[in-house]
């Protein structure tokens, strides 16, 4: 049974301050179109204590200045990107993307859309998921000890994680396959 939708479409915007997809299960947030926008001025949480949330990004943007939480002590909590962004940023770079911070299992997926961040965290295990198929992937700040290997690109499609600014990127382990690339600006191993 679905819970309740939001649909931001055809250049419309949404407007908040802290957003959550839930509580509750099957909830399901779309953001589709040129000019579609969802911004929150504050956190925004897919699953806070429950499953099977989800937020759907094919063309439209996303922001959240503080951050942007999937999965929060819930399972099978999800952000999936066919197309357009999604962004956790701010001018003091302290906003995160963090991808089930504890509880059960959460996924980003990108499959053709852009992720800019301050900070990327996947720390929860064999239940942060990142699944990066295509598109591109900007990131400040990387902690990804999830004991998984982080795997950039499906082999048949462009992707590229980049690596922005002067910050620590920290992976458990990384495989680029075939012609993948890893573009760095500065990086620094501590």
């Amino acid at each position: 049974m679905l819970g309740t939708q939001l649909i931001v479409s055809n250049g419309g915007a949404a407007f908040g301050v802290n957003n959550t997809v839930g509580p509750g299960p099957n909830n399901m947030a779309t953001v589709t179109g040129i000019n579609s926008l969802w911004s929150t001025t504050g956190t925004l949480t897919i699953g806070t204590n429950a499953t099977a949330n989800s937020l759907e990004i094919d063309g439209g943007t996303v922001a959240a200045i503080s951050s942007v939480i999937i999965g929060y002590d819930g399972t099978n909590n999800l952000i999936h990107l066919t197309g357009g962004a999604l962004f956790a940023t701010n001018s003091l770079g302290t906003a995160r993307l963090v991808v089930s911070p504890r509880g059960g299992s959460g996924s980003l997926i990108n499959d053709g859309g852009s992720v800019t961040m301050d900070k990327l965290i996947v720390t929860n295990g064999l239940n942060s998921i990142v699944t990066f198929n295509a598109g591109l992937i900007n990131s400040r700040a990387t902690f990804v000890t999830n004991a998984q290997q982080f795997v950039v690109g499906d082999g048949a499609n462009a992707a590229i994680y980049h690596l922005l600014g002067v910050a620590v990127h920290t992976f458990f382990q990384r495989r680029f396959p075939g012609s993948q690339r890893l573009l760095c600006d500065r990086l620094r191993h501590s």
